[in-house]
C-alpha cells in the first residue's frame, strides 16, 4: 500500500486547549517542539504516526547548580484493519495513567522498574 510521508511539529498551545498555565508546563517538560511523522494513505487514512520527544523534568529545572533530568521517548503506531467491528469500553479512570508525568518522574532513574 502507498503512503505519503508528513513531518510536523506538535503545537503545544492547541493541545493546551487555552489553558495557559496547562501550555507552560507542556513547554517545560517537552520543549517547544514535539516532532511528528504521520504516513497517509491514499484512501486519506493514517496508517502509521512516530512522535520523539524529550521529556524534561520540570521540578529539577531552574535552581542554581541543578541540571535537569530528561528521558528521551519515540512512540510509533501502526494503524490498521479499519472498518472492523470491535466491542470495546474504556477503562476506569483509575486504571489509566498519564505517561508524559510517569516518564518524567523516572528520567534519568535507570535503576527503577515498572
Amino acid at each position: 500500500m502507498s503512503t505519503t510521508h508528513y513531518r510536523v511539529d506538535l503545537d503545544l498551545s492547541k493541545l493546551a486547549e487555552g489553558d495557559s498555565a496547562q501550555e507552560r508546563k507542556l513547554r517545560a517538560q517537552l520543549g517547544d517542539n514535539v516532532p511528528v511523522d504521520l504516513w497517509i494513505d491514499e484512501e486519506g487514512l493514517t496508517r502509521r504516526q512516530q512522535i520523539r520527544m524529550t521529556v524534561k523534568d520540570a521540578a529539577q529545572t531552574g535552581g542554581a547548580g541543578t541540571s535537569a533530568r530528561q528521558a528521551q521517548a519515540k512512540v510509533v503506531m501502526d494503524f490498521s484493519g479499519f472498518g472492523t467491528e470491535v466491542d470495546v469500553a474504556a477503562p476506569p479512570s483509575a486504571d489509566t495513567v498519564d505517561m508524559t508525568d510517569k516518564v518524567s518522574r523516572q528520567s534519568g532513574t535507570s535503576s527503577q522498574t515498572n
